[in-house]
């Protein structure tokens, strides 16, 4: 753990050396090397996310009317991915050790794996 504590100080250590060379201004190398970096991920960022608001939008709106007209084949089929869901998870559950699954209040524990230590 202290390993990573040293990790996480040195680098952000290392990012406030890089930030106050950028601040001064000197060195024309470090900044096209965080400039340029940073432009395309903001060409990449704005279109996507244009593109991600777009598409939530049209499904926001869509769904309400999907769910209008097919109510009762949405709630079963809804139903039935819970069901197989729930009972993925209590496989999953019952298959981790004792300490793991103590902490699912659902799951139903067998007497056989409670074993007391003294």
């Amino acid at each position: 753990m202290r390993t990573c504590f040293y990790n996480v100080a040195y680098t952000w250590n290392r990012m406030s050396q890089l930030a106050s060379l950028l601040a001064r201004g000197e060195d024309w190398y470090i900044f096209l090397k965080a400039a340029v970096p940073l432009y395309f991920l903001k060409l990449i960022i704005s279109d996507c996310m244009t593109f991600a608001i777009g598409i939530a939008l049209a499904m926001a709106f869509t769904s309400f009317l999907i769910y209008e007209q097919y109510e009762d084949e949405v709630d079963s089929t809804a139903n039935v991915i819970y069901s197989i869901s729930k009972g993925a998870f209590t496989l999953l559950m019952r298959g981790l050790p004792l300490p793991l699954a103590v902490f699912h209040s659902d799951s139903e524990i067998p007497s056989s794996r409670l074993k007391i230590q003294q």
